[in-house]
């Protein structure tokens, strides 16, 4: 039997990523003291799960119902735990939860198919997820991200999750300074039809941090360009996940705030190009995160040399 996930530890997974692509990391960037740092310490090397997305859909045609619109909840777990017994529980987690979110917001008097709600619910779980008991991260490998080749910067995405960095001390200072909401919706908003529909409070400024935070430690890595290959990724859940809405008939689809949160990130980097007010906003936003990355290597360091 094919295994139904590939393990990898995070230093792992992103070194088989940057031989994959030939890629140079520049010696004691923030990724290169990560991957160092990792050798030395288990303990900041987070197991990685790695599984596709048509397991998703089994489990989630397991659990629907004939009857329209309906997962049977008490089955929920029968059904992950037939179609991957051997499973670690981040990725039953992930599989569970992300599919019961996707449970509301379709319309009852729509009468569509089984099988347009099965891919409705499939395509909606999300591909990065970290789990903290046991704190591991877990991503889905469907076309879209095979096709992007944006593994890495979605791993490091769920890295700058794991860390809190984001949480506990980027947020914060970048909240203290410049309202990302704000920014959504004057500046964004204006330039992208995508966003037409939400209010900036309908996304999530947690995630345009972390993607910032993301992009920022490609950039110094040397290897900046690889985040781009984030962008297309997202550009092409939002595709599928927009063909899915309107034959659905729903205008809001969670997973979507999140994938427009992403991209506010890249909409900011392509504005600064044109609007010296934006050019300034993230120029303060990119100091806070290079700060608050030295500070997050530098207790790394010391943790490690008190051992």
């Amino acid at each position: 039997m094919t295994s139904l996930y590939k393990e990898y530890r995070m230093s792992e997974l992103i070194k088989s990523e940057i031989n994959k692509y030939d890629l140079s990391i520049r010696p004691n960037s923030f990724l290169d003291i990560f991957l160092k740092t990792s050798e030395k310490s288990s303990e900041i090397d987070l197991p990685v799960y790695i599984f596709n997305r048509s397991l998703v859909k089994e489990v989630v045609e397991c659990a629907s119902t004939n009857e329209y619109d309906k997962i049977n909840y008490s089955k929920l777990i029968d059904c992950i735990n037939k179609h991957g017994p051997e499973l670690p529980i981040p990725i039953k987690d992930h599989i569970r939860l992300g599919i019961l979110i996707t449970l509301h917001r379709i319309p009852s008097e729509r009468r569509l198919s089984l099988d347009k709600i099965i891919e409705s619910r499939t395509e909606q779980v999300p591909t990065g997820y970290l789990s903290r008991q046991p704190l591991a991260v877990t991503i889905i490998k469907d076309e879209d991200l095979d096709k992007s080749g944006a593994l890495l910067p979605t791993a490091i995405h769920e890295l700058v999750h794991s860390k809190e960095l984001e949480e506990s001390y980027i947020g914060p200072r970048i909240e203290t300074q410049i309202d990302i909401y704000d920014i959504i919706d004057n500046y964004i908003k204006p330039h992208n039809p995508f966003y037409s529909i939400y209010r900036g409070r309908e996304l999530s400024k947690r995630e345009t941090i972390t993607e910032l935070t993301m992009i920022h430690v490609l950039e110094d890595a040397g290897v900046g360009h690889v985040s781009l290959n984030r962008k297309v990724f997202i550009r092409m859940k939002l595709h599928r996940i927009g063909k899915i809405k309107n034959e659905i008939g729903i205008q809001y689809i969670i997973r979507e705030s999140h994938l427009l949160s992403y991209l506010a990130a890249y909409e900011m980097y392509e504005l600064a190009h044109t609007d010296k007010n934006m050019k300034e906003i993230l120029k303060i936003i990119s100091e806070i995160i290079d700060e608050e990355l030295k500070s997050y290597v530098e207790r790394e360091l010391k943790k490690i040399s008190s051992k």
